[in-house]
């Protein structure tokens, strides 16, 4: 009888070391538990998490299909091929997700994220992912559209908040809003449609709007009229949409952007130079009853304004 060879060594990682036979026939993986291909029982955790390894580690494919059955081998090669994926585009904070690609085909110009995480957007568009969205549209966590949602507005949106209800105000320079006249304002319900109680109006664009807690809604932007009522570039809503009549900071034009403090102040900026008829250039704040606050904007900014944001302490 031939002396019989030495068993041949495959590969050696930092994560196991394991012979096969000659005839490949018993193998000695290093976790307890993991079973041969001899007396084959459906895989355990460890030996699962032992074969990703071995192939994205580079083990040859004759030394994996030794332990594994031929059935199992292709579930295996999709598992590596993920776990290599995954650790070659693992992102850093900052980094772009490139799983996320909405894909609308012009500009978006605001966007509110609802408290069960789907994305309402507003703009320019006509189309996302595809399908026809006429400057509104919601998306999905995960950047897929919201087939159901569709308020179809027949001009850009430039703004919108979402009530604690789940209602969305929209802001912009639009005529109708699902085929209904709605003037530069409208209130749309949670799965898109219309509410049809809600009809402020503005006569010119709607450019910012930020929620009170108290449900009101402050509005800015290029109209000197809301609800046929003078106000000239800035004004606050009721929870119904009926003109705040006791709020009237009166800027001598317009206001782009808007924020409200944690105190309830509100910060306003763009392209007026005097609120309520006292010198305030490009920027300026109000207290919660709408009134100057004379001891904000001591600084005089060289050009407009054109955003301004509240950062939480």
């Amino acid at each position: 009888h031939p002396a019989p060879r030495a068993p041949r060594l495959l590969r050696s990682s930092p994560i196991m070391n394991f012979t096969l036979s000659r005839n490949h026939r018993r193998a000695r993986p290093p976790e307890r538990g993991c079973p041969t291909r001899a007396n084959w029982t459906p895989l355990s955790p460890a030996c699962r998490r032992l074969l990703v390894l071995l192939a994205a580690r580079g083990c040859p494919t004759r030394a994996i299909r030794a332990l594994v059955p031929t059935a199992f081998l292709r579930h295996l090669a999709l598992v590596s091929l993920l776990l290599i994926t995954a650790l070659a585009v693992r992102a850093a904070p900052g980094d772009v997700d490139l799983a996320f690609n909405p894909d609308a085909n012009n500009s978006v110009r605001s966007i509110a994220v609802q408290p069960d995480g789907k994305i309402f957007i507003g703009g320019d568009f006509t189309n996302v992912r595809g399908a026809t969205r006429n400057r509104v549209a919601r998306l999905n966590p995960d950047g897929t559209l919201d087939l159901g949602f569709d308020p179809n507005a027949n001009g850009v949106v430039y703004c919108a908040t979402i009530q604690a209800d789940g209602k969305i105000i929209v802001g912009g320079l639009f005529g109708t809003v699902g085929g209904v006249a709605r003037t530069n304002l409208a209130r749309l319900n949670a799965d898109g449609t219309l509410d049809p109680g809600y009809n402020p109006g503005a006569n010119g664009d709607v450019y910012s709007m930020a929620a009170q807690t108290n449900g009101r809604v402050i509005i800015s932007g290029n109209f000197t009229s809301v609800s046929g009522t003078a106000r000239n570039y800035i004004a606050r809503l009721n929870a119904d949409g009926s003109l705040d009549t006791t709020f009237n900071p009166n800027p001598n034009n317009t206001v782009w952007g808007m924020a409200i403090q944690e105190d309830a102040k509100i910060v306003i900026a763009g392209k007026f130079t005097t609120v309520g008829g006292a010198a305030h250039t490009y920027h300026g704040r109000l207290t919660g009853d709408g009134t100057v606050d004379g001891t904000f904007g001591s600084q005089t900014p060289t050009t407009f304004i054109k955003d301004v944001w509240a950062e939480p302490s």
